[in-house]
C-alpha cells in the first residue's frame, strides 16, 4: 500500500505534507513504519498482508481532510493478497472567518449657542384664546351664584 499525502494551502494556509503525522493501523496497532511523517508524490510504502487497515492521521488545526483512491471509504482499506493500491489523504486549509467590527459613529457635543425658535403666532393666539375663554366661564359661573 502507498499513501501519499497532499496538502492545499489556498487560504492562506502554510502547512507541507511532512507536518502531518500518518497511522496505518490493522486491529489497532500500528504496522512496521508507522506512524510516519507525511510524504507527497510517491508517498511512503508499506508492505502488508491482505486484511483491512485504517489509514488516519494527527489532526492539524486550520486544515479539512479528505480520501481517495480505490475501495476507501473515511481510511479504512481492505486488502487482497497481492494487490498495490494507493490511499490519498489530502488536507486543505480552512478560510479564516472574518469578523467585521463596524465603526462606531462619533457623538457631536455642541455647546453655547442659542436654541432655534420653534413658537409661531398660532400658538400664541391659542394661549390667549384660552385664557379668555377660562376668564369668561368663571365669570358666568360667579354671575349664576349670585342671581
Amino acid at each position: 500500500m502507498h499513501v501519499v499525502k497532499t496538502v492545499i494551502n489556498d487560504d492562506g494556509g502554510t502547512a507541507l505534507p511532512s507536518d502531518f503525522l500518518l497511522h496505518v493501523t490493522l486491529h489497532g496497532v500500528d504496522v512496521a513504519g508507522s506512524p510516519a511523517v507525511g510524504i507527497g508524490d510517491v508517498g511512503r510504502t508499506y508492505i502488508l498482508a491482505a486484511g483491512s487497515y485504517v489509514v488516519s492521521e494527527n489532526s492539524v488545526a486550520g486544515y479539512a481532510g479528505s480520501f481517495s483512491g480505490p475501495d476507501v471509504t473515511y481510511g479504512f482499506v481492505t486488502l487482497a493478497a497481492g494487490s498495490d493500491v494507493t490511499i490519498t489523504r489530502t488536507n486543505n486549509d480552512i478560510a479564516k472567518e472574518v469578523v467585521v467590527v463596524p465603526t462606531p459613529k462619533p457623538v457631536v457635543t455642541v455647546t453655547g449657542g442659542k436654541l432655534p425658535k420653534t413658537g409661531s403666532p398660532w400658538y400664541n393666539l391659542l394661549a390667549v384664546s384660552a385664557g379668555l375663554t377660562l376668564l369668561g366661564g368663571i365669570s358666568w359661573t360667579l354671575r349664576r351664584r349670585r342671581a
